[in-house]
């Protein structure tokens, strides 16, 4: 493997001197590589030093390893007369493809600095690292980025030049830290990661302050941002002061991958987002004038698990439209959309999520004694509230429903009916269409006392409060039903 040190080619790394032709230089040493032989390729080693860029550098090799002595001594810096939209460009163009399309494959950038604030002040700033369709084994990792206007990292699939249609897949981006320090980068607003049309990733250890909580407004801009990406992974990860999303999923606006699939966000951390730490929109689905669809556009199977928010956060620090099959495990308030559909939520602040979607199914309700208003709606899954009770459908062609209060009134708890296919509906007499989990903990407005047990109220749950003067220490929960005759009602204590 060949090894060069850019010092060793003519780079000064004095922070004044402008490096680039030297860099250039000393990668085109390493450029003949090829898909077929392999041959080329090694590392680019960068002593500590600031290393001044005045233009774009591209990289069209494979296995080129780009490497500093640590990423806070060892700093690329774009100048404030850059000229391009990248400092380093991993693209392809023309008869450069192989295969008929764009090949960046095994690269690596690690134990690198870049220090934004001179080229943030030109009026359309550079990115500082951009791949294009990176394919495999390429690798960003321990690296530093201070005062970033324009974006850190950027994935895409095209450069508009063909090839166009594939997608990049297999970067990995770990052990980076983007921290904002000049305030004028609060009226920064691009995306500081940014993936489009990429498949099998993983975003790891990122920890990114868009700003300072001193500043009277927070950047409107997102950390990381996925568009038409599938197989992704955002796990570790921290983010702080925003003022757009955390973390955004949403549509490409290529015309080859459009949805995002298979999205898993775990065990981050949010504070101060006055945003939603995480937003998931999509699309309606392009179709034809007959219905039949054209391209899926909605998020598809995103799962949410087991992140942590703090400090200063969004009414809905979750907003989902536009998705099918997500899955969330955040004890946070959560906004679920009019398209949100199939929508699978554990959650311990069931009454904080807003929800319009369809058939959501939630888990983990619990008292804490605030009163609950709730809205009876058609097809409710039994669970929509309560995890604790289910009902069991007779037959294929019966739906069950969910009715809170006793006739709008709540203070009598739930009544539960099934719906016939005729539309008749009927009260659920039999313990036996009920099964109660022992960590069934719903419970409305509990009474001092059992109402009279009558016909109308037969189906009904009632909570009644412990009577300490008995020795009771819990609440109990009854059912009125049919007892032995015609007209007879019984109050049957369940638990």
């Amino acid at each position: 493997m060949v090894l060069i040190n850019v010092k060793d080619i003519g780079a000064i790394g004095d922070g004044k001197a402008d490096d680039t032709d030297k860099i250039i230089l000393a990668i085109s040493i390493l450029r003949k590589s090829s898909w077929e032989g392999l041959e080329g390729g090694g590392t680019l080693f960068f002593p500590a030093g600031k290393y001044k860029v005045t233009k774009t550098i591209r990289i069209v090799n494979h296995g080129i390893d780009i490497v500093g002595e640590q990423a806070v001594n060892t700093l690329i810096i774009p100048s404030d007369n850059f000229v391009g939209d990248t400092v380093f460009d991993f693209t392809f163009y023309g008869a450069e493809t192989e295969w008929d399309w764009s090949y960046i494959r095994n690269n690596k950038v690690r134990n690198l600095g870049f220090l934004g604030k001179n080229s943030s002040l030109l009026e359309n700033p550079p990115d500082m690292i951009r791949m294009d369709k990176g394919y495999d084994l390429n690798r960003f990792e321990s690296l530093y980025f201070e005062d970033i206007f324009s974006t850190a990292i950027k994935l895409i699939n095209t450069t508009k030049i063909a090839p166009t249609e594939t997608v990049g897949q297999g970067t990995t981006i770990q052990d980076v830290m983007i921290v904002n320090k000049a305030v004028s980068l609060s009226k920064a607003t691009k995306p500081l990661i940014s993936m489009e049309n990429q498949n099998e990733c993983y975003l790891n250890t990122i920890k990114i302050l868009a700003g300072d909580k001193s500043w009277s407004q927070y950047p409107k801009r997102t950390g990381v941002q996925l568009a038409g990406c599938q197989g992704i992974t955002i796990r570790a990860n921290s983010f702080s002061i925003m003022e757009s999303p955390a973390i955004f999923i949403t549509t490409a606006k290529t015309d080859y991958q459009t949805q995002c699939k298979g999205i898993f966000i775990e065990a981050n951390t949010f504070e101060d987002i006055k945003a939603e730490a995480i937003s998931v929109l999509g699309e309606p689905d392009t179709t034809t004038s007959e219905g039949e669809i054209l391209r899926y556009n909605k998020m598809e199977n995103v799962v949410i698990s087991e992140n942590r928010h703090y400090g200063l956060k969004a009414t809905y620090p979750i907003k989902l439209n536009y998705t099918v099959d997500a899955i969330i495990r955040d004890n946070i308030p959560i906004s679920l959309g009019n398209e949100a559909w199939k929508t699978l939520v554990y959650n311990n602040q069931i009454q904080n999520i807003l929800d319009k979607g369809t058939t959501t199914i939630s888990h983990g309700a619990f008292d804490d004694s605030s009163l609950r208003s709730w809205t009876t709606q058609n097809d409710i899954l039994i669970n929509k509230f309560n995890p604790g009770v289910t009902l069991q459908e007779k037959a294929a062609n019966q739906k069950f429903i969910l009715k809170t209060g006793y006739k709008g009134i709540a203070k009598y708890g739930f009544d539960f009916k099934h719906i016939h296919s005729n539309g008749e509906e009927a009260s659920i007499l039999a313990w036996k269409d009920i099964v109660l989990s022992t960590d069934f903990m719903l419970k409305m407005n509990p009474r001092t006392a059992l109402p009279a047990a009558k016909e109308d109220k037969q189906g009904a749950l009632c909570f009644v409060k412990a009577d300490a003067t008995k020795g009771e220490t819990k609440d109990s929960l009854y059912i009125c039903m049919q007892d032995g005759g015609v007209g007879i009602y019984k109050w049957n204590k369940l638990m």
